[in-house]
């Protein structure tokens, strides 16, 4: 992925849990909100049974991979 900020200068990037790695598993929640909710609370539980440096770094080196349901990035312009 090729990220052009002018002016601004990247402090971090980072993304987020990857829902469609449920996908891979054989839980299709595409149109289905019962499969879709239990995913979501697999996902919430996953993510409050770690701890938040772990799961920080983790989403960081996902992010690193481009994989993330999304990407986000931090940026602050250039200078400041």
């Amino acid at each position: 992925m090729t990220l052009i900020l002018f002016n601004f200068e990247i402090v971090l990037r980072t993304a987020n849990f990857p829902m469609e790695i449920f996908l891979t598993m054989g839980d299709d929640y595409v149109g289905n909100d019962e499969i879709g909710s239990k995913c979501h609370q697999k996902r919430m539980k996953f993510e409050l049974s770690i701890p938040d440096k772990f799961r920080r770094d983790m989403y960081i080196s996902l992010a690193k991979l481009e994989i993330g349901r999304s990407c986000i990035v931090y940026a602050k312009l250039k200078g400041v």
